[in-house]
């Protein structure tokens, strides 16, 4: 009997795209409606295509965005690297901020095109490969965790006094409360604080938190909770986030609909300082797999963003840093 050769499986081949994420003096963000025809019309994207064979990506972006915008992109920095598959095809969005251009953006290829403010982003439908786009663009570079405080009073204060720096996001964590009084504080807290995000980091796991789990916009699941297969429900609209230190878990993360992850230690912390850190290209190899903005964490300050967004992270979170500075 005459049999057929087994056939290899042969992985699809990975289409690599170039995307800019443009904005304008007002810092609203220019995105593009997919024209009739294309893989997923009339959905909004932000424009880039694709990275042609031996080219690097900046020159492909710039390429794009000369043939799409007509403008000429003189700087851009790494933002987020997002692998996903599509039922019909794999893609690897290099998604790049272009922080300096000249020209006005005008549709060069007949797409509608719309300045829009980041806070709106979410009124849009954008193909499900740009969602981790619409969440790194609004957030910020720098990602401040609580260290300790003596009063309700002074840590009001050093959540002020960060906000004023130009703190906007914040994870309060206070291991010494007990779920209930943690989320009473949490609730004090965010009600007096305008403008800045605020993530609720507690045991959701324990019946004091149960009944009130909807309560934050903002909730940080550590490792522990993670591993334990815990699955939060925010309010409407809310953001997760996850403590990370291996794929596994950012995997756990992802299922669990993280829309954020903190990848550490990359350094040794000032907590921690037999703890070795797992380096640069650690964090290089965590973020290339990552679907979700990766903050690098452990022993970091302002002076790693740039080293941190160039391995694939949005920026870095710091608890030594930033809590005990100024104070």
């Amino acid at each position: 009997m005459n049999t057929l050769p087994s056939m290899p499986n042969i992985a699809p081949k990975v289409i690599h795209v170039a995307v800019g994420v443009v904005r304008n003096a007002e810092g609203e963000v220019l995105i593009a409606k997919r024209q009739t025809g294309q893989h997923l019309a009339g959905f909004w994207e932000f424009p880039g295509g694709k990275v042609e064979q031996g080219e690097c990506v900046t020159t492909a972006l710039a390429r794009e965005l000369r043939e799409e915008l007509g403008i000429e992109v003189s700087e851009a920095q790494p933002l987020i690297t997002i692998p996903y598959d599509y039922p019909e095809k794999r893609v690897l969005l290099d998604v790049h901020e272009v922080t300096q251009y000249s020209g006005l953006p005008v549709s060069g290829e007949g797409q509608s095109i719309r300045w829009v403010a980041q806070s709106d982003l979410g009124d849009y439908t954008f193909p499900p490969a740009n969602a981790p786009i619409v969440t790194a663009v609004q957030l910020p570079a720098v990602f401040c965790i609580s260290g300790e405080f003596e009063s309700f009073a002074a840590l009001r204060n050093r959540c002020r006094s960060l906000q004023s720096q130009g703190i906007t996001h914040i994870q309060l964590r206070a291991p010494h409360l007990e779920p209930a009084e943690y989320l009473h504080v949490y609730r004090r807290l965010a009600g007096e604080l305008e403008g800045v995000s605020l993530f609720a980091n507690t045991d959701w796991r324990h019946p004091d938190a149960s009944h009130v789990e909807q309560t934050p916009l903002y909730i940080h699941m550590s490792g522990r909770v993670l591993r334990a297969g815990y699955k939060p429900k925010p309010a409407a609209g809310g953001i997760i986030s996850a403590a990370c230190h291996d794929v596994d878990e950012l995997k756990l993360a992802e299922n669990a609909g993280a829309h954020l992850v903190f990848f550490s230690p990359v350094k040794p912390t000032l907590s921690h300082p037999q703890t070795p850190g797992v380096g640069w290209e650690a964090l290089r190899d965590f973020c290339a797999v990552a679907t979700v903005p990766v903050y690098a964490l452990g022993g970091l300050s302002e002076l790693d963003i740039s080293q941190a967004r160039q391995c694939g992270a949005q920026g870095v979170a710091a608890v030594s840093a930033l809590w005990g500075r100024n104070q």
